[in-house]
């Protein structure tokens, strides 16, 4: 864990309400690994704590130089309605102790451990392995380990043949091959050309199966984002580079309300400073809304293909310079702090694979990739295990009803998708799609044949997504603008913009 500076300075009275209420918090270490079930005890204990904190203190401001901060950020705790657990609101709500330690000389031991653990949390709790001597790998090899953007190939690539097992392998699959840049996340490695014609009757199943849900994921994601850039909430002011972290600035939603701006726009990289921040932003915008907009095509591409799909959640590790997103208003999130949610797809070769749509978020490269390797490298707690339905929507987006522009662009990106399959359904002619292709003739004896009808079949599937995406370009994302409801600064949305008058005007 990479630990802030020591600069004690000025001892802390044992008595200091500060240094107390951080004490009361307990081991951040053992918080940090909480499952959703323990979270509600969590929040009661943050909660007393807090209160204990407000009691102590009562309207004094004290000689600590945090306490008002501290202060204001309990009350907040205690008295709004958060998305998250107790113990992330507080976290997210003291953000500016832990981007930028000025005072640390009035830290006590419990305060400072505390700090630096967030810390740790916000640049992505990067292994210390990673950063360690390797004695026994090539400099080559330790470079690739140290790539966090992806998995590196010590993991990935196979040093066996999957045939004959022999400790030497040269060739790969090229069928059910992904390879990103010079990183090889998904393949079957051989050591000759007989061998791999000898393993093909057992391999055939799995390689059909890989082939449908890389292509497939591919498709999606490229639809997803190219609605995002069609239609987002997003209004970045600028973004930097802060110790190991990316830091985004965005302008004032209760400003733009005031002014009855459109809640929806085009995704503009303008503000960004480099590329790889407006691409972190664009997938952070998905992260709350694709569970919920992608009903219709994942049900069309996936139905029949996979045994299982299940949603997991999940605190992340190895993350390379994650996105921490503040308001000009001094709220703040952080993307390492806050759950990740993934698909876990169980093909019916058996295969299990992490689909992961939103890990652009946290600088990762790879939508899909086996699960045990998702485990090993990127998942430091797994928070809760469900079962996917068809459709549903996310249960981020129904509480927020006060903040309408992520739950309308959601929907209006749900209905695009509706609207894309109906369109494919009746350009293919069938209910089944790729479904029922792989699940009818998956064990035929005419295994190249089949293999070359998925192919048209997503061929002619990825043909009318690049027609629906022109489409999607072409379209009016300004469908309503944003009000405030009421002096409680609880923003609104009209059904269009022609009513935005009569909602000023009342």
């Amino acid at each position: 864990m990479a630990a802030l500076p020591s600069n004690h300075l000025l001892p802390t009275p044992p008595d200091d309400p500060v240094e107390l209420m951080f004490h009361g918090f307990g081991q951040q270490m053992n918080d940090d690994q909480y499952e959703s079930c323990r979270i509600p005890a969590q929040d009661v204990t943050y909660k007393q704590v807090l209160s204990a904190f407000l009691a102590q203190v009562g309207s004094s401001t004290g000689p600590h130089p945090d306490l008002v901060l501290l202060k204001e950020v309990a009350n907040r705790v205690l008295t709004e309605r958060h998305p998250v657990s107790a113990r992330v609101a507080f976290i997210e709500g003291i953000a500016s102790l832990i981007l930028w330690p000025t005072r640390q000389p009035y830290w006590g031991d419990a305060q400072y451990g505390y700090l630096a653990y967030c810390q740790y949390i916000f640049k992505g709790r990067t292994q210390e392995y990673l950063q360690g001597p390797r004695p026994s790998l090539t400099a080559a090899q330790i470079s690739d380990l140290r790539d966090i953007d992806y998995l590196p190939n010590l993991l990935t690539l196979s040093r066996r043949c999957e045939y004959c097992t022999t400790a030497r392998s040269i060739l790969v699959c090229g069928g059910c091959r992904l390879r990103i840049d010079r990183h090889e996340t998904i393949c079957s490695a051989y050591c000759s050309r007989d061998c791999q014609r000898l393993d093909w009757p057992r391999h055939k199943v799995a390689c059909v199966n890989r082939r449908g849900l890389i292509r497939t994921v591919t498709m999606m994601k490229e639809f997803l984002l190219s609605l995002e850039l069609k239609s987002t909430a997003l209004e970045p002011w600028h973004s930097m580079d802060h110790e190991h972290m990316s830091l985004l600035i965005e302008g004032p939603r209760t400003l733009q309300a005031m002014q009855g701006h459109f809640f929806l726009h085009k995704f503009s990289p303008v503000a960004f400073k480099t590329v790889r921040h407006a691409m972190m932003a664009l997938h952070d915008e998905l992260a709350p809304k694709f569970l919920s907009i992608l009903g219709p095509l994942k049900e069309w591409f996936w139905a029949g293909m996979c045994q299982d799909i299940q949603e997991v959640t999940v605190l992340i590790k190895n993350a390379n310079c994650p996105l921490v997103r503040f308001c000009v208003q001094g709220k703040a999130t952080s993307t390492a702090l806050r759950p990740h949610t993934v698909y876990r797809v169980t093909l019916f070769s058996g295969e299990v694979f992490a689909v992961d749509f939103t890990g652009g978020r946290f600088g990762w490269a790879e939508p899909c990739m086996l699960w045990k390797h998702f485990v090993e490298r990127r998942v430091a707690t797994i928070l809760h295990v469900t079962r996917t339905p068809a459709l549903r929507y996310h249960s981020q987006l129904q509480w927020q009803r006060g903040y309408l522009p992520q739950a309308a662009a959601a929907n209006f990106h749900r209905e695009v998708l509706r609207c894309l399959t109906n369109n494919v359904r009746a350009s293919m002619g069938q209910r089944g799609g790729l479904a029922g292709v792989v699940r009818n003739r998956l064990m035929g004896a005419y295994m190249v044949e089949e293999c070359r009808t998925v192919d048209v079949i997503l061929n002619r599937m990825q043909a009318r997504i690049s027609g629906t995406i022109r489409a999607v370009r072409d379209m009016d994302p300004r469908i309503g603008r944003m009000y405030l409801a009421r002096p409680g600064y609880e923003i609104r949305v009209t059904i269009s913009p022609r009513s935005f008058g009569i909602v000023r005007r009342a």
